[in-house]
């Protein structure tokens, strides 16, 4: 079933600074900065997704190796994407949401660290909630292999309740394990309402799609 890795991929947070050893502790943190990871135009005119937006998010944390611990600032690099569904009664929206996310490698105290590997998957599930009323009760489905940036890994499928207008709805929300990507770690997660299964096959394309941004 689920693996223990794939539980801990969630919320979505970011790093932008220097990579490289730093083995000595300073008063100031030190700062690491991931690039940008985007979907192909080609794609994205395939699955019927269009680009919403880039943004930077900040995390500070401290690690600890060998009984010394520094103050690490990381920012992740999130692009998200957006398709415009019919739901009927209730409308169209933006309601079939696709992201990437890009985390710095951290490399403190002689050590390297995987700040995506410290989240949990309703972290991640909140990179998309905006799109949503409420991200909450997220369960696990089901495993299955994706193949990010040339490397096999594991995507796991979840259900979470939502909301669209004051309307519940069921999600189904796509996860995968970190994969390296030059100098960051990248994580793709999409989302879509339950009433439209046939977008999962878009999720792994665009999964299978992901390079780095310039």
């Amino acid at each position: 079933m689920t693996s223990r890795r794939a539980y801990l991929l969630g919320g979505l947070a970011g790093i932008v600074g220097t990579a490289g050893c730093l083995d000595f502790i300073r008063d100031e943190p030190a700062e690491f900065e991931a690039g940008y990871s985007r979907v192909d135009d080609g794609t994205l005119s395939e699955t019927g997704y269009a680009f919403e937006e880039q943004r930077e998010e900040v995390v500070e944390r401290e690690y600890e190796a060998a009984g010394q611990s520094r103050d690490v600032i990381a920012r992740n690099k999130i692009t998200n994407y957006t398709r415009e569904i019919d739901l009927g009664d209730l409308g169209e929206f933006e309601g079939a949401v696709f992201a990437s996310l890009t985390s710095p490698q951290v490399r403190v105290l002689g050590q390297e660290f995987n700040p995506i590997e410290e989240m949990e998957p309703i972290e991640i599930a909140r990179m998309i909630q905006n799109q949503y009323d409420e991200v909450e009760n997220l369960r696990p489905e089901e495993e299955s292999d994706v193949i990010v940036y040339d490397e096999t890994t594991t995507q796991t499928t979840f259900r979470a309740d939502a909301g669209i207008e004051g309307s519940p709805v069921e999600l189904f929300i796509h996860v995968t394990e970190p994969v390296e990507m030059g100098e960051d770690f990248v994580v793709a997660v999409g989302g879509y309402p339950e009433l439209l299964p046939d977008q999962e096959g878009n999720i792994l394309t665009m999964m299978e799609a992901i390079e780095p941004d310039g």
